[in-house]
């Protein structure tokens, strides 16, 4: 398969092309910034490109959606090695000051930290996808990239910072991954049955599982209670959630409902965890980036272990070395979490 390594400088002009290397590893995430790490022979031109904040481009002649940013550089007389995160990570370099309250459209709220944080040179708001999962919390000196990670998490969402070198840009937005389980749709599915599942892991954590959540607040001074979910004997696991309902001009009842819905979204994140990770071939008999990419829902089933899960590609590590390519999926972890509340 031919790869193409760009590098481009902080400002994305193009500084010249890595055209050997002996293995190059890209790990791109749903939720966090991806991984990425380049061997090359040590050459005098290697040298001059790889150097801290320039800009990695892998690419293979389709669409870029992602670009690492050199941060680590090891090299002797052999080798050069470097490794950077995503884009994404340069929300890493960003803090959200003053104390912000947060509800209603999860996608709205993350672009308004994007709006309001200290500008970030070339990076301003992608598309808007219209995306209507809701989020309630506060921040305060909190890192952007984790407070727009947990976020994410906890509404099942992902981002990106996405490179436009044409014309020397890059956009920021919030996205989600297609459905690729519904019987409406093209459903993909890995298993031993469409020999497209090999050296799999299986692991399942029930640790952090909850089905009674306790939400509480004070309002008016008076501590006022109610509780979501249920469960008896071993099988209720209870939780306190306290809330931050705004409740100017609400009704009781509607207060209600929104501390409610704060517990219940805390049951929706305290749940068994499962993941599935597994090498696949990207081309047959599904195809890596046509029929399904990182972010989207797909069937696992391990018919030998009795397995049958619909889970999220939350991971896929794609692995180049002496001209072959193997691609490895994790799906399931992590699952959506819990935004804490009270981020301050």
């Amino acid at each position: 398969m031919s790869i193409e390594v760009r590098i481009y400088n902080p400002s994305l002009e193009l500084q010249g092309v890595i055209d050997e290397f002996s293995s190059l590893i890209w790990i791109r995430r749903y939720q966090t910034p991806g991984e990425f790490e380049i061997r090359t022979p040590y050459a005098a031109e290697s040298k001059r490109l790889l150097i801290p904040e320039n800009i990695v481009q892998k690419f293979d002649g389709k669409e870029t959606v992602e670009a690492g940013v050199i941060e680590n550089i090891f090299m002797n007389q052999n080798e050069i090695i470097i490794k950077g995160r995503f884009l994404e990570s340069y929300l890493d370099r960003r803090l959200i000051k003053a104390t912000t309250y947060y509800t209603g459209n999860a996608e709205d709220s993350i672009r308004s930290i994007i709006s309001n944080m200290v500008a970030i040179p070339l990076l301003s708001l992608g598309t808007d996808h219209g995306l209507t999962e809701t989020l309630v919390f506060q921040a305060t000196y909190k890192s952007v990239l984790n407070i727009v990670s947990k976020a994410c998490r906890a509404t099942g969402l992902g981002f990106r910072i996405r490179p436009d070198f044409a014309t020397r840009n890059l956009y920021f937005e919030v996205y989600k991954g297609a459905d690729r389980t519904s019987s409406s749709g093209a459903k993909v599915i890995f298993s031993e049955k469409y020999d497209n599942l090999m050296n799999e892991a299986y692991s399942y954590d029930s640790t952090a599982y909850k089905t009674k959540a306790f939400v509480s607040q004070l309002i008016n001074d008076v501590r006022v209670a109610y509780d979501v979910g249920g469960g008896t004997g071993l099988g209720l696991r209870e939780v306190h959630v306290p809330t931050t309902v705004d409740t100017n001009n609400k009704t009781a009842a509607e207060i209600k409902a929104s501390m409610e819905n704060q517990g219940q979204r805390a049951l929706d994140s305290k749940t068994i965890k499962e993941s599935f990770t597994f090498s696949t071939d990207a081309d047959s008999p599904f195809i890596y980036r046509t029929d399904y990419d990182i972010g989207d829902q797909v069937h696992v089933n391990h018919i030998s272990w009795n397995i049958n899960l619909a889970l999220r590609i939350s991971e896929i590590e794609e692995d180049y070395e002496g001209g072959g390519r193997e691609i490895f999926l994790t799906c399931g972890s992590p699952l959506p979490e819990i935004m804490d509340f009270e981020e301050g």
